[in-house]
């Protein structure tokens, strides 16, 4: 079997809210035959509540490469309800 490079530059992990999700997400790779060095990149989407509070973790976690801001699903989460957009 040929070995290829990734086919993708980065995942994008959504509502990522802790480190072994994306330990889990490298793991997989290297079970499916995608040499380390071949890997694209782990992205961890912030969108709920639990997510903000562990950014530090996720951000310091070495299979990440960075933090992206989920805010539609995040305002969701938090109940926001858009009215703050028109105080003065």
């Amino acid at each position: 079997m040929r070995a290829c490079g990734p086919i993708a530059d980065a995942i994008l992990l959504p509502k990522a809210e802790r480190v072994e999700e994306v330990a889990a997400v490298r793991e997989e790779l290297r079970r499916a035959g995608v040499a380390a060095d071949a890997q694209p990149a782990i992205w961890c989407m912030i969108e709920t509540p639990l997510g903000v509070l562990r950014a530090e973790s996720l951000a310091a976690a070495p299979e990440g490469e960075c933090l992206v801001a989920g805010t539609n699903d995040l305002a969701t989460d938090l109940q926001c309800d858009g009215a703050w957009a028109e105080r003065a």
